[in-house]
């Protein structure tokens, strides 16, 4: 069933293709000086550019996610994905502390995990030439992800980021996210991402802001539920 191909393709892909888009959303709509970052509440589009025809975009949104709610703070990041129906999906957290990443699915009482500290993945990082993106000045940034030991076009992982230069976020926040070459990317463009595109052999993941709002997040959002079963992802 098409259902269960797709399930069984995003659970394969679900780390990569989180932690190298999960910050990709986040801009504010208010003037931020260079020493101030921003915190709040952010909601995203998501759209689809379908490379393999028998994937439809309706199934991806459905059982993907159409939209993100992002909860943002000092580096730490609540999104919760739903689907085109206004179904929550999906939860996905970065707690900087615990130097882990949880990804938990609508329904099951597992929770994913892994170490941003650590990865499996050889990252290549290119600065493009800047551009100007929803009226942001933005550096762009393209990493390329090859899983080690391992030459499939399936386990390679690519992500173009918009981030603002005006819009800062502080690079000393990721300094322990090596998974993606994160903390490097935070490095040479310390700014909060206005667009991201994310590639695959199947389809393009395009993520753009819809709104934002500033306010205080409590870091409760960040804390995974005690009662759950938690199980690392490989």
């Amino acid at each position: 069933m098409l259902k269960n191909r797709i399930n069984k393709y995003l659970r394969k892909s679900i780390i990569t293709l989180m932690i190298f888009c999960s910050f990709l959303v986040l801009i504010s709509t208010d003037t931020l000086g260079q020493d101030d970052y921003f915190q709040g509440i952010i909601e995203y589009s998501i759209e689809y550019e379908i490379k393999n025809q028998s994937i439809s975009e309706e199934n991806l949104k459905k059982y993907y996610g159409s939209k993100i709610i992002k909860k943002f703070s000092e580096g730490n990041i609540r999104d919760e994905y739903y689907n085109s129906d206004g179904l929550l999906v999906r939860i996905s957290i970065l707690n900087l502390e615990k130097n882990q990443y949880f990804i938990e699915y609508g329904g099951m009482d597992t929770v994913y995990y892994t170490d941003i500290n650590k990865t499996d993945y050889t990252t290549t990082i290119e600065q493009l030439t800047d551009t100007n993106i929803l009226n942001n000045n933005c550096w762009v940034i393209k990493s390329i992800s090859i899983r080690d030991g391992n030459e499939s076009k399936s386990e390679t992982v690519i992500t173009k980021y918009y981030k603002s230069k005006d819009l800062r976020i502080n690079p000393d926040w990721f300094i322990n996210y090596i998974d993606g070459g994160y903390d490097r990317i935070m490095k040479l463009a310390p700014g909060i991402n206005v667009k991201s595109e994310y590639f695959n052999v199947d389809f393009t993941v395009i993520k753009r802001i819809v709104s934002s709002k500033k306010e205080l997040v409590d870091s409760s959002e960040f804390e995974v539920e005690l009662n759950r079963i938690l199980k690392k992802m490989n």
